[in-house]
């Protein structure tokens, strides 16, 4: 009697397949767990027949003998083992991913026969069950090495390099270079911090100034301002009214003058 297995029968649904899926830009996982399920209507087979079914059950359904395996087993007689990590975890090859990817990303992937049936190894820059947590320099915010500037982390085998881009006003100070650190068992090359201020100008004036300090900067302005015009309106008074008391010194001279010349 013909048997085959459930998962190589196209008429026959596959019903308990577990999905795990996981979009590889966020690196979630993309998981298929492909196994079989009793058809409906099968039996089991009777006890005599010649199908073996190695790491699963027997069931016969119009004329057929079916091996529904259990996990993580496969195959026409349930005797071959699942590799998600290679050819089992349901990814599709126009996608242009293979298991080990679709599974954890940059890490390596191990099968198990317990399950999720997989493990991922993610090394020192990642993390999580599926390598999808980045776990590098760059990666807290409030750990940033570039201090006043944006954080990218390229990683590479064993090893990654840290690159600051700075901030506007900003800037890396004059000299200084990249250091080797240890991250884990890796060296990662982490290039300087964007830690001095750019200045301009004979009195060196910072390019970018904090909220507060611009408060303080427009009142001074505005002081600077109130008080020139001040100065101006002072001098400009002064100015005009010597002038003025100096024309009536003059009249008056001129008429003294005049008086005295007539007598």
């Amino acid at each position: 009697m013909a048997f085959f297995s459930a998962c190589q029968t196209l008429s026959w649904r596959r019903g308990r397949s577990v999905y795990r899926a996981r979009n590889f830009l966020l690196l979630c996982t993309v998981l298929c767990f492909i196994s079989s399920v009793r058809p409906t209507g099968a039996v089991p087979c009777d006890p005599t027949t010649t199908t073996v079914c190695t790491n699963g059950s027997c069931f016969a359904h119009n004329g057929l003998e079916v091996c529904v395996c259990e996990l993580p087993w496969t195959g026409a007689q349930c005797d071959q083992t699942m590799s998600l990590c290679t050819k089992d975890c349901g990814v599709s090859a126009d996608t242009g991913l293979d298991c080990q990817t679709a599974l954890c990303g940059l890490g390596s992937c191990t099968d198990s026969r317990v399950p999720p049936y997989y493990s991922c190894a993610c090394g020192d820059f990642y993390s999580g069950n599926n390598c999808e947590i980045q776990s590098n320099p760059c990666s807290s915010a409030s750990s940033n090495p570039c201090a006043h500037g944006s954080c990218t982390f390229a990683p590479g085998k064993s090893s990654g390099t840290v690159t600051c881009v700075c901030d506007d006003g900003w800037e890396v100070p004059q000299g200084a270079t990249s250091t080797l650190v240890k991250w884990g068992s890796s060296e990662v090359l982490m290039g300087p911090p964007c830690s001095q201020q750019q200045h301009r100008g004979v009195a060196k004036l910072a390019l970018t100034l904090t909220s507060g300090e611009m408060i303080i900067w427009w009142i001074v302005f505005a002081i600077s301002i109130i008080a020139l015009t001040w100065c101006c309106y002072t001098v400009c008074a002064e100015t005009c009214s010597t002038y003025i008391k100096a024309i009536g010194r003059m009249r008056t001279g001129a008429q003294v003058a005049s008086a005295v010349a007539g007598s």
